[in-house]
């Protein structure tokens, strides 16, 4: 945090630089950290956005509800990074953390056919004008940019009438689903995340995954006290 750069900076000033430095009370200068918010897109949310989506950009945002990769690994990832044979491919994430994951059928299908259109990034769209200025030419297949891809969900879920949906929510919509079926340790490798209590936010959508269990329970036909007197009624009889 900036507080913790501060304070080192400070502490540096005072030990090496031998620079006069004030007694601070750190505890009463640390300000509350902000909760960030998990936004799972909702299956109805998830179809009228990829029907606003044009081609490429939709097979993009599809990988990323999969695979949870960031914006910037996804728009980087390249055709060396892939390894069909093993059914993986690796990404670079913050701090040039790199990490491999593993290929579902789903997204082995996905990235393979992606083959073909380009020789190096995995990910292009189609053009949909020519620019001489940036070389693009209608119909062609380019690179996909980082806020190429942004600019394009933005536009797509405005058009789609979706209420507070980016980008990075497609990453919230992978670990929560992955979460639900999985546990927290799975996440965290899938994200990347180097401390498990980052991963631990996505714990909390869980509330709502409880709530349909608890709906969906029913009474059982036979009370539990009848069954019981039944039993002793058999006993009596026995």
């Amino acid at each position: 945090s900036t507080t913790e750069l501060l304070k080192k900076i400070l502490r540096r000033a005072s030990k090496v630089w031998k620079c006069p430095v004030q007694d601070i009370d750190w505890s009463e200068q640390r300000l509350k950290e902000p909760k960030e918010r998990v936004r799972e897109a909702s299956d109805r949310e998830e179809r009228l956005l990829f029907a606003h989506l044009s081609e490429g950009y939709d097979t993009a945002v599809r990988f990323a509800i999969m695979a949870g990769c960031r914006l910037e690994e996804l728009t980087g990832l390249t055709w060396q990074r892939v390894d069909f044979f093993t059914r993986t491919f690796s990404v670079t994430g913050k701090n040039g953390d790199t990490r491999t994951i593993p290929m579902s059928q789903a997204l082995f299908d996905l990235m393979f056919a992606q083959q073909g259109y380009h020789p190096e990034s995995v990910f292009t769209y189609v053009a949909r004008r020519s620019d001489r200025r940036k070389g693009l030419v209608k119909g062609q297949r380019f690179p996909m940019t980082y806020y190429g891809l942004q600019i394009a969900v933005r536009r797509a879920v405005k058009k789609a009438g979706i209420v507070d949906l980016h980008m990075h929510d497609m990453r919230h919509t992978a670990a929560t689903r992955t979460l639900r079926v999985s546990n927290i340790r799975v996440v965290q490798h899938l994200l990347g995340h180097a401390d498990i209590t980052t991963t631990a936010k996505y714990a909390h959508a869980q509330s709502e995954d409880i709530r349909a269990a608890l709906d969906a329970a029913s009474p059982t036909k036979t009370p539990t006290r009848e069954h019981g007197n039944s039993t002793k009624s058999l006993k009596k009889k026995g």
